[in-house]
C-alpha cells in the first residue's frame, strides 16, 4: 500500500491551522465590537488583523510549495497527551488542595515523566520551588496562594 507523502500531508496541516485561525481572528474581531469604549477595540482589531493576514501568508506558502517544508512526527503524541493529562490535573489539585499540596506533586510526577532520575534533584525542587514560592509571594509581598477549597 502506498504511503502519503509527508510533504503534502504538511499542506493539509497547514490549511487545517489557517482556517482555524482565521475563524478564531473573525471571532475575536466581531466580539471586539462589543467593547464599549472604541478606543479600546484598536488592539483585539490588530490581533484579529494580523491573525488572518498570517492564515493567509500560510495558505499562499503552502500552495506555492515556498519554503521548507516541514515533516511531522507524531510518536511521542501519547507522552504529550499523558503531560496534558498530568497538567490538568495538577490544576485540579489546586482547586481542592492548593497550590502548596499540589506543586510538589505535581513536580514529582513530572520530572519522573519527563526522565529525571536523580532522587536528590526531584525532592530538593519539590520542596525548594514551594518554599521559594512561600517565601516571596505569600511573606515579603504579602500575597495570598490558593489554599483550596478543602483548607478554606
Amino acid at each position: 500500500m502506498k504511503e502519503k507523502d509527508p510533504i503534502k500531508k504538511g499542506h493539509y496541516i497547514n490549511y487545517g491551522a489557517a482556517a482555524f485561525l482565521t475563524i478564531w481572528a473573525l471571532i475575536f474581531i466581531f466580539e471586539a465590537r462589543k467593547i464599549a469604549e472604541p478606543s479600546s477595540r484598536y488592539f483585539p482589531y490588530a490581533i484579529g488583523g494580523l491573525t488572518i493576514a498570517i492564515s493567509a501568508f500560510l495558505v499562499i506558502k503552502a500552495f506555492f510549495n515556498i519554503g521548507h517544508q516541514e515533516e511531522f512526527d507524531f510518536a511521542r503524541t501519547a507522552k504529550a497527551m499523558l503531560y496534558a493529562v498530568i497538567l490538568t490535573s495538577y490544576v485540579a489539585i489546586i482547586y481542592f488542595a492548593g497550590f502548596y499540596i499540589a506543586t510538589p506533586i505535581y513536580l514529582v510526577v513530572g520530572m519522573l515523566m519527563l526522565g529525571q532520575k536523580k532522587v536528590k534533584t526531584i525532592i530538593s525542587v519539590a520542596i525548594g520551588t514551594p518554599l521559594i514560592i512561600y517565601l516571596f509571594f505569600d511573606l515579603l509581598l504579602g500575597m495570598k496562594i490558593p489554599q483550596g477549597i478543602f483548607f478554606l
